[in-house]
């Protein structure tokens, strides 16, 4: 899809209009925790926000990726969006913001938020993630944090819109087989929690 300014325009009009069916998540989400994911979090969850930042880059539209730390707390060596747990006080969407600038080095002064897609709670880690669509119309200079950051991913954006990089793999996972949705990016498979949040924003885009 060409970087022009109609794109993230038309986007947050449909963020704004957008009404998910909760279908939409379990499409996405790996079999043995499907039910769970969209069912009400239990009282000890904790909330946490993620971006999903999409910005110009070579004539297209990108959105970055991170192979997290394997000395991260939670999902270690996975795929994931920016992102991560609210801080006292702090609203999803700040926390959000926050992570991006700690992980990923960008200045979040230039980030306008386009809208807001469908929270959900993630079993393993016992967050309730609330996602964020941003954009910046020029390419940020990252600058990845080693601490937390295996691995940056500027990610094309049409593969995913378009959903020619999805795919579907049977594992074992927490003692049953589970059908378990990825996005293919390069070498990496980009399931649970960061696939449901990719595959809402494009039925989002494709709606």
């Amino acid at each position: 899809m060409d970087p022009n300014l109609e794109f993230p325009l038309e986007l947050r009009d449909r963020l704004a209009k957008w009404q998910c069916d909760r279908s939409v998540l379990a499409r996405f989400a790996p079999s043995h925790t499907r039910q769970q994911r969209l069912d009400a979090p239990p009282a000890d969850a904790r909330p946490a926000g993620v971006l999903a930042l999409i910005f110009a880059k070579q004539g297209r539209w990108h959105v970055p990726l991170i192979v997290r730390s394997p000395d991260a707390k939670h999902h270690k060596g996975q795929v994931a969006l920016p992102g991560g747990a609210c801080e006292p006080g702090e609203g999803a969407q700040a926390a959000a913001l926050r992570e991006l600038e700690e992980e990923l080095g960008v200045a979040v002064a230039g980030v306008q938020i386009l809208g807001a897609l469908s929270p959900f709670f993630v079993p393993a880690s016992r967050f309730v993630v609330h996602p964020f669509v941003g954009w910046l119309p020029k390419s940020p200079q990252f600058r990845a944090n080693p601490s937390e950051v295996a691995e940056l991913l500027e990610t094309p954006l049409s593969p995913i819109v378009h959903l020619t990089s999805l795919a579907t793999e049977q594992r074992e996972l927490a003692g049953q087989v589970s059908e378990v949705p990825y996005f293919a990016v390069g070498p990496h498979k980009v399931w649970g929690a960061t696939c449901i949040v990719l595959g809402e924003l494009a039925t989002v885009c494709e709606g």
